[in-house]
This record gives C-alpha cells, structure tokens and sequence, in this order.
C-alpha cells in the first residue's frame, strides 16, 4: 500500500516559502505566503475552541432555564389537575346533598358544568403553553435538553483550510484588492482553474471533491460584499439554530442550506487570515507610515474590525492583553529559520516547517483510513510540535545528541518554560490540547480514563486504539513527518542549485534512516527516494 502523497504535492506545498507577501511595500523583513497561512490556522485553532467554550456555556444557560421553564409549567398542571380533582368531589358532595334537600337538578348541573368548562379550559392553556415551549414534534422536555447545538467540525476547519492554502499557492502572489476583484468578478472560473490545476495531486482524498464548491461559494460572498478589504475574506452571519451536527461525516453538504450561507468553521477562518494579515501590516506600516497608500490600508483594516466582533475569540484577542501577546509569540516563529547556519532556497521558519509537517501528517492519516480524533491530533500535533522553541529557540539534533542526558534537560526546560510563559496565560480549555500535543510530541499515545499511556506500540495504535473515544497519536508517523520536511527542505534547495556539505550529508542520512519506512504496513519510504 502506497500512500497518495506525491513528489509534485510535496513540492507545491513549499511553494508557499517563495511566495513573498507585502512584495510591493519595504519590509524589515520577508513576509511569506508559508508562514502566514501557519500563523492563520493556529489563530484559526485558538478561535474555535473559544466559539465551542460560548456554545457549550450558552447552551447550559439555555438549558438550566428552560429546565426551570418546563418544571413550573409542570408544576401549574399538576395544580390545576389536583384543583379539578377537588372540585369534582365538592361537585358530587354538593350534588348528594342536593337530594336530601331538595335542591334543583337542572341549577346544580348547569353549575357543575360551567365549573368544569373552567377547569378544562385552565388545564388546556397550561398544555399549550407547555407545548410552545417545546416546539416540536413527539418531543419531550427530556428530549430537549439533547438537542446541543453544533459545535465546531474541526475536520472541516481544517479541509476548508487546506481549500483556501492551495488556492493562495496556485494563484501566487496577486495584490490583494486585485486578488479580491478578480475572485468577485471570477469567481466560479478561478475555483475551476485552482481545481483543475490541483487535479493529479489532490483528486485521490475524499475532501477534494468539495473544494472547487466551496471556493466558489466563497467567492461569492465576495462580489456580494460592498466592502472590497485587503486582506480578508467576506463574512456573513452564522446560523446555530439552523446547523447540523455530523461529526462522521466531515463534508460539504451542498443540499444543506447553511452551505448556501457561510458556515462557522469558514467565518473563523476569514477572522484569523485578517487578524494574521493586520498582524504583519502593524509590524510594516510603523517601519514606513509615510509611504504611498499605507494610510488608506491602515483605515480599511481598522474598519475590517468589526466584522468579527461576534466572535468569542477574536472579542477576546482585542480586549485582553495577554492573548494578544500569545497569538503574537506563535507568529514570531516565522523569526526563527531552519538550518539556520546554512544558506538555503526557499529559507524556511519554524513557523513554516510546522505547517508542512501537519498537513503532511494529515494528508497520511487520510490514506492510512484513521478515526476522525487520530486525524485531528496529527494535524495539531504536526502544528504545535515545536512551539516550545518561541522561548527556547532551535536547538538542532546533532547538540541534542552531543552530551547525554542533555535532551532530557532541554525537554524539561521546554516544559517548565510552556508553562510559565504560554500555557498560563490562555484559558484551560485551550492549554490543556496544546500541552498534550507539544509534550512527548513524536511518542504514541493514547488517553485512557484520565491518563495519557506513552508505551504504546504504533501497530496496537492502528488496531486496537483506533477509535475517537482514546484520542490516539501514532508519535511514529509525526517523527517521520518532521524528519521529512528537514529532508525536503534540504534537497529542494539542492535541487535550486544551492547546496552545501551539511544539506548533502543532512539529507543523506536521513534518507538512509527512512527509505525502506513503512507505517502500518503503508510504505512512505518512497517518498524520500523521488527526491534523490
């Protein structure tokens, strides 16, 4: 078995590193297409999380008070039963006592039955208003406290992602405002050439079939919007109430009419590809305010703002200091460049290495036939591998391995420094996903109960723990990701023509270590030997 990963995919993936972004401005540094798009989707990750956070929060509330909702309504029918009972017996006791003294029949009758009509009528306002409340068809009040709305799909979040890379790759680096015309005015012929285009090297993964779809309905939004920005895609208001969840089933829907509108997972990726955008454009426009069009830029961004004020994440971005300082220490990754004392084309960052090594992972995991939590780990796992070295830098293998017992060391520096600097300052909910994918990050592992098992052998992983419910990492095919991307960044500058002892001999003895690999029987080793 041969997984569907190819030289050609491989390659266009690092065509992101040579995409220059702001080209046409004076930076005081190259921005690339490569690490933005890393920087958009770890935004992207943080902001979905706090939109899953408000919707499980707000459906507590909900739920608590329509709970207290239903139980007095509940409480008001059983009164009134208990008060129809009580004057049915007085009825009857009036009604015995009628005859001893011979009281009209015909007067206590009609007395009897407009109390009852009363009665009847009382109890029936209380069983519609009862069932208003419960809006719906053979439902119960226990059957409306199941009905959660939609929480984030996160296989979608990422699938929508890969969507919108590719597209950015495929189309280079166009202006922007041109960019956005182009795709207001051409849209539907644009998604068909970025489809075409991506054909031989994507159509043998389940999620391709939607992209040319999904991108057209992007575009859409586009040349219906009045506001032309610089960087960002069109929004439009999410609906919770008329989503559905399906969590087996991570594609686009066509017959589904929130489809037709834009769903969550794309509205959070439009707020992270403005908040990575504005990000690098403060860092530009202090180096140059003066400089043609900059103030006009500034004012478009500002007013861009607003667009994603509903959303829990980026509210929260705005408002509080110390997750504005984390989002920005996961963008000055892109600083920090690989084989940093070798001369390399395209120079890649830690920042963009971690993006290859996820969608690497991902791409496998979709060959490999994965459960959906396996996928998810890989691609997050592959994204925050080497987060740790924001603080602690990159300290390459061979130094690791100098001295023993220094990697240890290193690791628990890492740890120690995650937690005091980053993991502390987000919310719990967000720290405890990245701590178990930047800890132990190349081991396999699996979540039993409350523990997280470190001893387990990457076959037990694919058959016996491949099931969402054990939240499985097969630490395995990561390292073999990260290993891969170290290799191709060395042979991919050869192939430019600028090459070096340590690239050859880096390269070389990686491939020795990975030509023959397989991972569960799938041979990935052949990917190395294209490149020799």
């Amino acid at each position: 078995m041969k997984t569907h990963l190819s030289k050609k995919l491989l390659e266009r993936l690092f065509v992101a590193a040579s995409i220059r972004r702001w080209n046409d401005k004076a930076t005081p540094l190259e921005f690339v297409e490569l690490d933005k798009q890393a920087h958009k989707i770890i935004l992207a990750f943080i902001f979905a999380k706090y939109e899953d956070e408000k919707i499980e929060r707000e459906y507590a509330k909900n739920h608590n008070n329509l709970k207290e909702k239903l139980g007095n309504i509940e409480s008001n029918r059983e009164f009134c039963k208990q008060d129809s009972k009580a004057d049915s017996k007085a009825d009857s006791k009036e009604t015995k006592d009628s005859k001893n003294h011979n009281i009209s029949a015909k007067k206590l009758g009609h007395k009897h039955t407009k109390d009852s009509n009363k009665n009847a009528k009382k109890l029936g306002n209380i069983e519609s208003n009862l069932d208003s409340n419960i809006d719906s068809k053979n439902q119960t009040p226990d059957s409306i406290y199941k009905n959660k709305p939609r929480k984030i799909n996160y296989i979608l979040l990422i699938e929508q992602f890969l969507y919108e890379f590719f597209e950015r790759v495929v189309l280079t680096d166009i202006k922007p405002p041109v960019f956005h015309k182009l795709k207001a005015t051409h849209g539907a012929e644009l998604s068909e050439f970025v489809e075409s285009t991506l054909k031989n090297e994507l159509e043998n993964y389940t999620f391709f079939k939607n992209m040319r779809e999904y991108l057209a309905n992007k575009n859409s939004h586009i040349q219906s919007s009045k506001n032309h920005n610089l960087d960002s895609k069109n929004t439009t208001t999410f609906n919770h109430k008329n989503s559905k969840n399906n969590s087996s089933n991570s594609n686009l829907d066509s017959k589904n009419p929130n489809f037709k509108e834009q769903n969550i997972e794309s509205k959070i990726l439009s707020a992270a590809h403005f908040y990575a955008s504005k990000w690098e454009f403060d860092i530009i426009y202090h180096f140059n305010p003066k400089l043609y069009d900059m103030e006009n830029i500034k004012r478009i961004i500002d007013a861009q703002n607003e667009s994603f004020y509903d959303l829990e994440g980026m509210k929260n971005a705005i408002l509080y200091s110390d997750l504005r300082e984390v989002l920005g220490m996961f963008a000055e990754l892109r600083f920090q460049k690989r084989w940093s004392q070798t001369p390399r084309i395209p120079q890649t960052s830690v920042l963009g290495h971690m993006l290859i090594v996820a969608i690497s992972a991902f791409l496998l995991s979709c060959d490999l036939n994965v459960c959906e939590q396996m996928r998810l780990n890989h691609f997050f796992g592959g994204l925050f591998h080497d987060l740790p070295e924001v603080l602690t830098r990159d300290i390459i293998s061979p130094i690791k391995r100098s001295v023993k017992g220094l990697d240890g060391i290193i690791k628990g520096i890492e740890k120690e420094e995650m937690e005091s600097k980053i993991l502390s300052r987000l919310p719990e909910f967000i720290a405890r996903d990245i701590r178990f994918w930047s800890e132990n990050e190349f081991a396999n592992r699996v979540i039993l109960g409350d523990c997280v098992r470190c001893d387990i052998e990457s076959s037990e992983i694919f058959s016996r723990y491949n099931e969402n419910e054990y939240r499985p990492v097969c630490g395995e095919l990561l390292k073999f990701c990260d290993k891969l991307s170290a290799f191709l960044e060395a042979r991919i500058s050869i192939a430019h023509g600028l090459s070096s002892p340590d690239l050859l001999s880096g390269s070389l003895e990686i491939y020795e270590q990975l030509k023959d690999k397989k991972i569960n029987g799938m041979d990935v080793g052949f990917l190395l030997k294209e490149f020799m």
